[in-house]
């Protein structure tokens, strides 16, 4: 890991750990590409994936035709994970850190439900409390922060995959935040994910999509979905807009470690189209 980690797993309190991540923050965010805005909507006109740290004035749109975006101001995301590596002894690798983030996630934002308010419904009742003209409406919908969806069970993979970036970026992976969509079966969405540069190859990661690990105990875990790019593929599927097939797989302890087991399905990725589509047209 990056030096920050270790760092981190020096401080001696709490408070120390805060101190260091002031300083970082500070930093990174300096050191970061300002954009006026990401994400979804015309994918024509938005950066269809983004590199590095995200801004905190930067706003991003994510997949829907409601008007919100929101923005990264929000701290606590980032001294809430700090303080989990410091107090968790089982986070010492890159491997352990990368599944951490997904158990954070789901601490943070909740764990996604569908019988509950969506995001447009969370903003817009916000909107609507605090303003009595459209004006004021619409001038508070530049103010909703990634922060506003804590807990609720409602942030989806772009708020997943914008905390995802920031925590990969912050502790120095290589990271690009994507949007586009996938594809597996007869589901064909749109869909924010995160790309990874690592030991020399590219690595995709779906921290929203997720896949199953069996434990031997006969518990079962969720960890994020993750597959190295074919050096061949990386170029299309980065600048291209070229569909990535990978295949789909959940995961088994067993006495001699983790086993990969394939599944009858595959997964389709793509960068900067809201839907998978082969070269004739026919959705993969």
């Amino acid at each position: 890991m990056e030096r920050l980690f270790y760092k981190i797993k020096q401080c001696k309190s709490e408070e120390e750990v805060r101190k260091l991540i002031d300083e970082a923050y500070e930093e990174v965010v300096e050191n970061s590409e300002k954009k006026e805005q990401l994400g979804f909507g015309s994918l024509t006109s938005l950066c269809p994936s983004h590199k590095g740290f995200i801004h905190p004035k930067t706003r991003i749109k994510y997949c829907s035709m409601a008007v919100e975006t929101y923005g990264m101001e929000t701290k606590d995301y980032i001294y809430e994970f700090a303080k989990m590596i410091w107090m968790r002894k089982d986070i010492v690798s890159k491997q352990s850190y990368i599944w951490a983030l997904l158990e954070y996630l789901d601490y943070y934002f909740g764990i996604p439900k569908t019988n509950k308010d969506t995001r447009e419904d969370i903003f817009m009742y916000k909107a609507l409390r605090s303003t009595e003209t459209d004006d004021e409406f619409f001038a508070m919908m530049e103010k909703n922060t990634i922060g506003d969806l804590r807990g609720l069970g409602v942030a989806m993979c772009s708020e997943r995959g914008a905390v995802a970036q920031n925590l990969l970026s912050m502790y120095g992976f290589d990271s690009y935040y994507c949007y586009g969509a996938f594809s597996c079966g007869e589901q064909n969405e749109g869909h924010a994910y995160n790309v990874v540069y690592e030991n020399g190859s590219y690595i995709l990661l779906d921290y929203s999509l997720t896949v199953t690990l069996r434990k031997a105990n006969g518990k079962i875990k969720r960890v994020p979905y993750q597959e190295v790019i074919p050096s061949d593929k990386v170029e299309d599927f980065l600048n291209n807009k070229v569909p990535l097939s990978l295949p789909d797989y959940e995961l088994i302890e067993t006495k001699d470690g983790i086993k990969k087991v394939p599944l009858n399905t595959c997964r389709n990725y793509v960068i900067g189209c809201d839907k998978v589509e082969l070269d004739n047209g026919m959705n993969l």
